[in-house]
């Protein structure tokens, strides 16, 4: 027993310094994948750095100069292919073989022109090697039984690099799951456009990516292994292949080692990455458990002998034809129902996904985000989940279908995802609106980065589809002027003549009101002799979404409309402006801790920098002076304050608004009026002031008070914007 003790001692122990330069390149490329970038570069950064380290080594007799020339190079490497992939966007597969194949043959040229010696470096001895690390009472105790063989053999005695490599997988799960730099790193592989988006460089963090797997790859195999050979019990002498003349030859002793530690890499990668294993239900009894192939197939070795007594390999599924018509519109209809489940309320862009596998059953999913965006799960991921959770393991044709005419490509995770059960020519069909567009192969086309209109293109089509059912409800009729009401301010909608009303959970992308006073209707009809689109009701900035209004506003300009009427309900900021008087709005303060413009551009709708000078448009505000004056109305004008709320203000706050300018202040119209301006509408607005501000009066403030006041000055309002509509054309 204590002799097979020893020899399972002896074979951790090898295991252990063979494993070095495995754990290092699983490590290297977990950091790489992370990023985005395939880097299967890692087996010529091994052998670059092997022959630089051994080479400067042997020459200079330093162990440490031959550590910076290995890591120097391994890093040279790196770089040549952060170039080539990140900085031109080429084939990362194509760019990795290159470099592996490059070092492959420049290795042994090298060593053949510069020692002479059958292409292999000088051998290196002293102090150009890393000696092992005896630690305290290994000697003393090693003739102990068990204990002191693990520590003199199994603990003790290595080179400084087998500790760090054990150390740097912990390290590593550290830098990826509780850094700032593991963070951006992951959202970077995940995400690449929404990082781009928060100013965040893509190509500099895999970059920064690239150089670490570069650092990691600073040791070899050979190198690693530099410990005197172990003496066996008697018995074993003369026994097969692991020994010979009573003495254990590592060199032996190696190939087994490393098949064992293959298997711990395997578990390692699997753990670290869960796309680098498979997991197989029939053949291994452990629920769950993983099959080692796919990791040793990936290090270039068979997995014939792991095989139990009795398992059987796998049926041969018969191939199916792939790309026929009606196949390919089932999958763009089922890709297309699962995009309408899509959950992207951060990036608003919903993406749908479907995949084919080998025995014909078809699999969706939708892209999901969270509030922690952009950390979420494309569309391919979550078909690829749906399908692994159906037992399927091969995917023979992908269709992906983005909500805008700019097509969405696979990102570079997607593209490893879909690697890992495709192959390099399975077709991927990428989709817009309008139907499929692009045929690709995950292993030969790079992914393209999603442009910012892509990322607003669900409100794009949102607006559009709303604009479509309005104008399929009113047919010719086409509105001029789009007018919403505040709180308490529905009855305007009383006097418009033959109105066509469409509730709002009848427009893609309107919101569901939620305050008093809101009704949450679209009138279309007469007003003044003027056709209006008239919404009872809005969304506030605090009921959580401050792009709530992005919809609606964009809808009435796609429908027709060229001038966009706000009203309100406000708190007044001047003393003798009594409650229920009117004030047009000549300007606003934007106090509201966002903007609903934020986020990528809409070129469809306007530019990226709208002008905001005489955003409530002085012909049109005299206008309502000349109508004001001709009914005997008092129309205040004054500046306007966007106070978030959903509180009132505090008299503080109403005192630092009225030192800034502000005449009234309010919890709406300022994101109306900054989309409509964006996409070209001209704007009037009219403040009701319900009430003097906090501090300003002895009356407490409730919404009531609101509702009460805005009711009493509501038959003003709407003379005063009749009276407006009717001198539109004089």
């Amino acid at each position: 027993m204590e002799e097979f003790f020893t020899m399972v001692v002896l074979i951790a122990d090898a295991t252990l310094r063979v494993a070095t330069p495995l754990i290092l390149a699983a490590l290297a490329g977990l950091f790489a994948e992370r990023s985005g970038v395939v880097d299967i570069a890692l087996e010529g950064k091994i052998l670059g750095a092997a022959f630089a380290a051994a080479t400067v080594a042997a020459v200079s007799n330093s162990a440490w100069l031959g550590l910076a020339a290995g890591i120097g190079f391994s890093v040279t490497l790196a770089m040549i292919h952060a170039y080539a992939c990140v900085t031109h966007k080429g084939d990362q597969v194509v760019s990795g073989m290159a470099i592996n194949i490059l070092v492959a043959g420049l290795g042994p040229t090298l060593a053949f022109a510069w020692f002479r010696i059958g292409g292999q470096t000088p051998r290196v001895e002293g102090s150009g090697r890393f000696h092992p690390w005896h630690w305290p009472g290994a000697e003393a105790v090693e003739n102990a039984p068990i204990l002191g063989g693990l520590y003199s053999e199994l603990i003790s005695g290595h080179n400084m690099f087998v500790y760090l490599a054990l150390l740097t997988v912990p390290l590593t799960a550290w830098i990826v799951y509780k850094t700032r730099f593991g963070l951006r790193l992951r959202a970077v592989g995940e995400s690449p456009e929404a990082v781009d988006t928060a100013g965040i460089s893509v190509d500099w963090m895999r970059y920064q990516a690239l150089i670490v797997t570069g650092v990691l790859m600073r040791r070899c195999r050979d190198l690693s292994i530099d410990r005197p050979e172990r003496q066996l019990p008697a018995q074993y002498v003369g026994g097969p292949r692991l020994h010979r003349a009573g003495r254990t030859d590592l060199r032996q002793v190696a190939p087994l080692a490393h098949d064992v530690c293959l298997l711990l890499v395997c578990l390692h990668r699997r753990r670290a990455n869960p796309s680098a294993g498979r997991r197989y239900p029939g053949h291994w009894r452990h629920p769950g458990a993983i099959h080692p192939s796919p990791a040793l197939r990936a290090h270039g070795h068979s997995a014939r002998g792991l095989r139990r007594q009795g398992d059987r390999p796998a049926r041969q599924r018969p191939a199916l034809h792939q790309g026929t018509m009606s196949t390919l519109d089932d999958m763009i209809a089922m890709a297309r129902a699962a995009q309408q489940n899509a959950y992207a309320p951060y990036s608003n862009f919903s993406v749908g996904a479907c995949l084919r596998a080998d025995d014909g059953s078809l699999h969706a999913g939708a892209n999901v985000e969270n509030a922690a965006y952009p950390q979420g799960q494309c569309a391919e991921a979550s078909a690829i989940g749906a399908m692994i959770a159906a037992g399927a393991r091969k995917i023979v044709e992908v269709v992906v279908i983005g909500n805008s005419d700019d097509l969405c490509t696979p990102c570079g995770g997607c593209r490893q995802r879909l690697n890992e059960f495709a192959t390099p020519d399975t077709p991927v069909h990428v989709c817009g609106p309008e139907g499929c567009a692009q045929d690709l192969h995950p292993g030969r086309t790079p992914p393209r980065r999603l442009r910012p209109q892509q990322l607003g293109g669900r409100m794009t089509a949102d607006a559009d589809h709303a604009a479509a059912v309005i104008r399929e409800r009113i047919g010719d009729l086409k509105p001029r002027v789009g007018i919403i009401l505040g709180s308490g301010l529905g009855d305007l909608g009383n006097h418009i003549a033959d109105d066509t009303t469409i509730t709002y959970t009848d427009l893609p992308g309107f919101p569901q009101t939620g305050v008093e006073g809101h009704a949450g209707n679209l009138l279309i009809g007469t007003l003044g002799g003027v056709t209006v689109a008239c919404l009872q009701g809005r969304a506030h900035s605090y009921e959580g979404d401050l792009k709530a209004m992005v919809t609606p506003v964009r809808s009435l300009q796609r429908a027709g409309c060229e001038i966009l009427f706000a009203t309100n309900a406000a708190g007044c900021l001047v003393a003798d402006r009594p409650p229920g008087s009117l004030m047009a709005i000549s300007d606003h303060i934007n106090l509201q801790p966002g903007n609903p413009l934020t986020g990528p551009n809409d070129d469809a709708f306007g530019p990226r920098f709208p002008n905001m000078v005489d955003a409530y448009d002085p012909a049109l505000r005299a206008l309502l002076q000349s109508a004001a004056q001709d009914l005997g109305i008092t129309l205040y004008e004054g500046v306007y304050a966007g106070y978030l709320g959903p509180n009132f203000e505090t008299p503080a706050e109403i005192r630092a608004f009225r030192t800034m300018g502000a005449d009234a202040v309010g919890m709406s119209t300022v994101p109306e009026v900054l989309i409509a301006r964006h996409c070209g509408l001209r704007v009037a607005a009219t403040s009701v002031l319900t009430n003097l501000a906090a501090g300003m009066s002895d009356a407490p403030l409730t919404h009531d008070q609101t509702l009460h006041f805005a009711d009493l000055a509501a038959k003003d309002l709407i003379k005063l914007v009749t009276a407006f509509l009717e001198r539109l054309d004089s």
